[in-house]
């Protein structure tokens, strides 16, 4: 599945493959539709901010629930 990974403190923000996750028996599967990346998270791990009271715009994301099993 694709995802965005950061491998390192300061390091970028990558799109990578990375193995579907195993399902346990106390978890739960969400199917993610969108995501987006908060502008002050960002500059946090680029180590430009380390204050997260900052006024910022953030991206919007949304996901769905699947209880099958």
């Amino acid at each position: 599945m694709r995802a965005f990974v950061v491998n390192h403190y300061k390091g970028p923000v990558q799109q990578a493959e990375v193995p579907e996750p195993v399902v346990g028996e106390r978890d739960v599967l969400v199917e993610v539709q969108a995501a987006g990346l908060n502008v002050l998270d960002e500059k946090i791990r680029a180590g430009e901010s380390s204050s997260r009271s900052s006024r910022t715009n953030c991206r919007r994301s949304s996901a769905t629930t699947s209880l099958e099993r």
